[in-house]
């Protein structure tokens, strides 16, 4: 059987603050298969809030990429410049 004891908040893996357990069920033979920790108010209060500003270190690697994805991504293509312009 099994377990599921962690919940996905602001991009990792964490322990939940709920301390309610529900049964997962197969559907097809209404058998039971694992459980899971159920996340509480407190735990949804930490998923919506605002996300923590990045660290220095990730901050300057994500500078040194961002520019050039986004020239690649937002820049459209002179085929695609040819075809906006006879809308």
């Amino acid at each position: 059987m099994q377990h599921i004891n962690e919940i996905y908040i602001n991009g990792r893996f964490v322990q939940p603050h709920g301390t309610e357990v529900m049964e997962l069920i197969n559907p097809s033979d209404r058998t039971v298969i694992g459980a899971v920790r159920l996340a509480d108010e407190e735990d949804a209060r930490q998923a919506i809030a605002p996300p923590r500003p990045p660290t220095k270190a990730g901050h300057a690697a994500a500078n040194r990429s961002a520019p050039d994805t986004c020239k690649r991504c937002m820049t459209p293509s002179s085929a695609a410049r040819r075809n906006w312009s006879r809308s």
